[in-house]
Formats: C-alpha cells, sequence, structure tokens
C-alpha cells in the first residue's frame, strides 16, 4: 500500500514558494528605503561590475539553450509544439528583459 500524494500539494508548494520569494523582495525594498545611501552604492557597485553579470546571464541561458537541445532530441518526447511555445515565449521575455537593462546602462552610464 502506498501513501498518494495529495492533488493540491504542488500547488501549495509553488504557492509557499512564490510568499517566501515576496516577502523576501519587500524586505529588501524595505531596507533600500530605509538606507538610500547604500542602495546608491549597491547600485554602482553592480553598474562597475556588469561585465560579471552579463557573464553570468550569458551562462545561464547557454545553459537553458543545452537542456531545451536536450530535451527536444530526446527520443520520447512527444510535445514539440508546446516545448516550441513555451521557448518562443522565454525567448521573448529574455529579450524584453535584456533591453530593460540595456536601457538602464546608458541610463546609468
Amino acid at each position: 500500500m502506498s501513501l498518494k500524494r495529495p492533488k493540491f500539494q504542488g500547488t501549495i508548494t509553488a504557492l509557499l514558494s512564490l510568499s517566501i520569494i515576496l516577502l523576501i523582495m519587500l524586505a529588501i525594498a524595505h531596507l533600500g528605503i530605509q538606507y538610500p545611501a547604500e542602495l546608491t552604492s549597491l547600485k554602482k557597485w553592480i553598474g562597475i561590475n556588469r561585465s560579471g553579470f552579463l557573464l553570468w546571464r550569458a551562462t545561464l541561458y547557454l545553459t537553458l539553450i543545452w537542456g531545451l537541445w536536450k530535451v527536444w532530441h530526446s527520443p520520447n518526447f512527444k510535445a514539440k509544439p508546446v516545448l516550441l511555445r513555451m521557448s518562443a515565449t522565454s525567448l521573448l521575455f529574455i529579450v524584453i528583459c535584456e533591453y530593460v537593462l540595456l536601457a538602464n546602462t546608458r541610463l546609468l552610464a
């Protein structure tokens, strides 16, 4: 006899994870409002090290592409149209985010 997980356990886990991320983001925003000088120095530090962050993002994107390639070419994979739509949506999101980062970098420089 095996114990079955409730169907909503994954939903609860996702909501809990999102709630924790939201609380962390709100705490960071609160600290930024309370200590604006430190937030400015953090922003300058990120601006100085932007090439390192570019390398980090490029590594993440290449890892994502490699994973998609592996899934696409796996022998038992049947949902190629779904993966194609998901990849197109993700690519659009990545391009928009990178554009915003590039625009903000030009404004800061």
